[in-house]
């Protein structure tokens, strides 16, 4: 039995009306008062089939999509509120958007049982 990985996809989409550079990516927590700050930086999200590799140009109305495994979400999420925080070129200040996740649960496999 193969067991696959699994993502959260995440999609940035232009909605202006001037080209714009996505420049930077990351998944972090929200900032805490004195707390530890830990994330991830671009190199962990793989970009999609047709979403180029960042930093990327992206024109009005077109989207950058990529995936990022959730194991790294949720390691995040024991440590406080996982965001994705979006850098581009249009903005001085990134883009965040908190993920509210719910508790991942495995999935339970089927267990042999003997009949004998």
């Amino acid at each position: 039995m193969t067991t696959l990985a699994e993502y959260c996809h995440i999609e940035v989409l232009n909605t202006g009306f001037q080209p714009t550079t996505l420049i930077n990516m990351e998944a972090t927590i929200a900032p805490k008062a004195g707390g530890l700050q830990i994330g991830y930086s671009s190199v962990a999200f793989v970009a999609h089939v047709g979403s180029r590799p960042l930093p990327a140009l992206l024109s009005p109305g077109e989207m950058w999509s990529a995936r990022l495994e959730m194991g790294s979400l949720e390691g995040l999420a024991k440590h406080g509120l996982p965001i994705i925080r979006v850098r581009a070129s249009h903005n001085k200040k990134p883009i965040d958007t908190a993920l509210a996740m719910k508790p991942h649960v495995a999935p339970q496999l089927p267990t042999e049982q003997n009949d004998g």
